[in-house]
């Protein structure tokens, strides 16, 4: 995942776009998709998305969909996705409908919590970190 991000910010820099790096970004979302699910392809978008977004940079997140790219993350992806539903009827069903979506709306998996679990132990999971939070955006103008 770090992968991803870190290729996407060179493949994106500002006046110095290039394709191979936006390839092995692609690369590294495809083999985040396979090691830790959507997750994988998802936590880079959330990241480069409101990036390129905040800077206006509208030719930027069309040149971020290359063909290229995207047929390199397919080639990497596809493959194995495909045979595993080929093997085990299904699986696009439990790995991308039961283990990305409902894990997390339903309370029968793991340890159940309430609504606002997340916004009480996320900033406590990111300390020391999360106390620089609000100078930077204060920096930023927020």
């Amino acid at each position: 995942i770090s992968m991803a991000v870190v290729a996407a910010r060179r493949a994106l820099a500002p006046g110095r776009r290039s394709l191979a790096w936006l390839c092995a970004a692609w690369a590294a979302m495809a083999l985040a998709l396979l090691s830790k699910g959507l997750i994988g392809v998802v936590l880079p978008g959330l990241i480069v998305l409101p990036w390129l977004l905040w800077e206006r940079r509208w030719a930027d997140l069309r040149f971020a969909l290359h063909p290229l790219a995207l047929a390199v993350f397919a080639a990497i992806a596809l493959p194995w996705m495909l045979a595993m539903q080929q093997r085990y009827p299904g699986f696009f069903d439990y790995f991308i409908v039961e283990q990305h979506f409902q894990r997390y709306t339903q309370p029968r998996f793991n340890n159940p919590q309430p609504w606002w679990f997340y916004l009480a132990v996320l900033p406590l999971g990111t300390l020391p970190l999360c106390l620089r939070l609000p100078g930077a955006l204060r920096r930023v103008g927020f």
